[in-house]
Protein backbone atom coordinates (compact mmCIF):
# COMPACT_ATOMS: atom_id res chain seq x y z
CA UNK A 1 0.00 0.00 0.00
CA UNK A 2 1.47 3.37 -1.31
CA UNK A 3 1.08 6.68 0.54
CA UNK A 4 -1.81 7.77 -1.47
CA UNK A 5 -3.80 4.67 -0.98
CA UNK A 6 -3.46 5.01 2.75
CA UNK A 7 -4.02 8.29 2.66
CA UNK A 8 -7.41 7.62 0.73
CA UNK A 9 -8.24 4.52 3.26
CA UNK A 10 -7.73 6.76 6.44
CA UNK A 11 -10.42 9.61 4.38
CA UNK A 12 -12.92 7.51 3.51
CA UNK A 13 -12.82 5.69 7.91
CA UNK A 14 -12.75 9.25 8.61
CA UNK A 15 -15.93 10.31 6.61
CA UNK A 16 -17.82 6.85 7.97
CA UNK A 17 -17.44 8.24 11.42
CA UNK A 18 -18.21 11.77 10.73
CA UNK A 19 -21.81 9.77 9.67
CA UNK A 20 -21.87 7.54 12.54
CA UNK A 21 -20.89 10.69 14.50
CA UNK A 22 -24.03 12.99 12.94
CA UNK A 23 -26.86 10.52 13.19
CA UNK A 24 -25.83 9.72 16.75
CA UNK A 25 -26.05 12.80 17.68
CA UNK A 26 -29.36 13.65 16.06
CA UNK A 27 -30.96 10.42 17.71
CA UNK A 28 -29.72 11.49 21.43
CA UNK A 29 -30.86 15.42 20.94
CA UNK A 30 -34.30 14.04 20.51
CA UNK A 31 -33.64 12.28 23.66
CA UNK A 32 -32.25 14.90 25.79
CA UNK A 33 -35.18 16.98 24.77
CA UNK A 34 -37.18 15.21 27.69
CA UNK A 35 -34.73 15.57 30.22
CA UNK A 36 -34.29 19.41 29.07
CA UNK A 37 -38.44 19.80 29.55
CA UNK A 38 -38.06 17.68 32.87
CA UNK A 39 -35.34 19.92 33.95
CA UNK A 40 -36.97 23.45 32.78
CA UNK A 41 -40.34 22.53 34.62
CA UNK A 42 -38.49 21.64 37.75
CA UNK A 43 -36.44 25.16 37.71
CA UNK A 44 -40.25 26.73 37.66
CA UNK A 45 -41.54 24.42 40.33
CA UNK A 46 -38.59 25.51 42.84
CA UNK A 47 -39.43 27.67 45.43
CA UNK A 48 -35.76 29.09 45.38
CA UNK A 49 -34.18 29.88 41.85
CA UNK A 50 -30.47 31.84 40.99
CA UNK A 51 -29.72 32.68 37.41
CA UNK A 52 -26.49 34.77 36.26
CA UNK A 53 -25.80 35.55 32.75
CA UNK A 54 -23.61 36.66 30.46
CA UNK A 55 -23.22 38.15 27.07
CA UNK A 56 -21.45 35.60 24.32
CA UNK A 57 -20.78 36.02 20.55
CA UNK A 58 -22.68 32.99 18.61
CA UNK A 59 -21.78 33.32 14.73
CA UNK A 60 -20.49 36.98 15.21
CA UNK A 61 -24.19 37.62 16.67
CA UNK A 62 -24.17 38.95 20.31
CA UNK A 63 -26.46 36.29 22.52
CA UNK A 64 -26.59 35.91 26.21
CA UNK A 65 -25.90 32.07 27.67
CA UNK A 66 -27.55 32.27 30.77
CA UNK A 67 -27.61 29.52 33.91
CA UNK A 68 -30.74 28.70 35.97
CA UNK A 69 -30.76 27.02 38.90
CA UNK A 70 -29.98 26.01 42.70
CA UNK A 71 -28.08 23.70 44.72
CA UNK A 72 -29.73 20.86 43.24
CA UNK A 73 -29.95 21.36 39.98
CA UNK A 74 -28.49 23.40 36.65
CA UNK A 75 -30.04 24.70 33.82
CA UNK A 76 -27.75 26.14 31.00
CA UNK A 77 -29.30 28.07 28.11
CA UNK A 78 -28.36 30.68 25.33
CA UNK A 79 -30.78 33.39 24.33
CA UNK A 80 -30.41 35.51 21.37
CA UNK A 81 -31.66 38.53 23.19
CA UNK A 82 -31.46 39.81 26.78
CA UNK A 83 -34.89 39.95 27.67
CA UNK A 84 -38.40 38.51 28.22
CA UNK A 85 -38.96 37.46 25.10
CA UNK A 86 -35.34 35.87 24.51
CA UNK A 87 -35.82 33.63 27.95
CA UNK A 88 -39.69 32.52 26.98
CA UNK A 89 -38.33 30.71 23.48
CA UNK A 90 -37.51 27.25 24.39
CA UNK A 91 -33.93 26.00 23.62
Amino acid sequence: MDIKEAFYKQKNELHACQREVRKLQKRFSRKLSFFVEELRSACISSDLIYWDDTVVFIHTARACFRFYGNDRIALYSTHMKKDLAGILVVN
